[in-house]
């Protein structure tokens, strides 16, 4: 009954947290899920400790059972320890919050929540994808929204080899700086990449305030040059 009713506690005092204080904060919402998260840990813990002392269990000879059990225990459940662990470490460390644009393996999308276990993301096909937080540890991430939101798109363009390699410069640079979500700062460049098989290679790269006007941005500036 005392694990229950504090356990029930703790998820009234989440809600409380995430739906009515924390978002009258200055804090970006990725940490307050952590905050969210890491005091639902913390009430788990609690209630279990009172929990068995309520029952009359000493728990330094829990302690001791614990130990003698912990071997076979720790072979069974050594991947869901893992995992738990792992999530402990991504919400301390926060190489990524909820919100953020990932990419893990062949998987990219949105994070959505990271729980005990596992994280789940969000693709661009609105697939969800749910990730084992030890696979998050253990393997390069990527992630295009960690300190800011710019972005930068490249745009390869293929022209006639009796074309003026300094008019399509110029051509390329003056589409680019007429859109409206291009920086000027850095600036847009073009470069003249190679000399291919049946045309003379060049790139643009542009800048943008927001990754996720990229899509945006390369479908404007494609049209623009053909």
């Amino acid at each position: 009954v005392v694990f229950i009713g504090l356990m029930l506690a703790t998820r009234m005092m989440q809600r409380v947290l995430s739906d009515r204080v924390l978002p009258q904060t200055q804090l970006e919402p990725g940490i307050q899920h952590s905050v969210v998260a890491g005091f639902g840990y913390v009430g788990i813990v609690i209630a279990a400790a009172l929990g068995i002392t309520v029952l009359g269990v000493d728990l330094s000879n829990l302690a001791i059972i614990a130990g003698a059990l912990s071997v076979g225990i720790g072979f069974g459940l050594q991947n869901i320890v893992n995992n738990f662990v792992s999530g402990l470490i991504l919400l301390a460390e926060r190489p990524f919050k909820v919100g953020d644009w990932i990419e893990a393996g062949p998987h990219m999308g949105l994070v959505k929540k990271i729980s005990v276990r596992a994280t789940e993301i969000e693709t661009f096909q609105r697939q969800t994808i749910i990730l084992p937080n030890s696979d998050l540890i253990n393997q390069a991430v990527g992630n295009r929204t960690h300190r800011n939101h710019l972005g930068r798109v490249d745009i390869p363009v293929g022209v006639s080899y009796s074309s003026d390699p300094a008019e399509v410069r110029d051509i390329l640079l003056r589409l680019a700086g007429e859109h409206r979500l291009v920086l000027r700062n850095p600036p847009p460049v073009v470069y003249f990449a190679a000399f291919g098989a049946s045309s003379l290679d060049f790139e643009l790269r542009v800048y943008m305030a927001d990754v996720f006007d990229i899509l945006t941005v390369e479908t404007d500036l494609r049209m623009a040059i053909h």
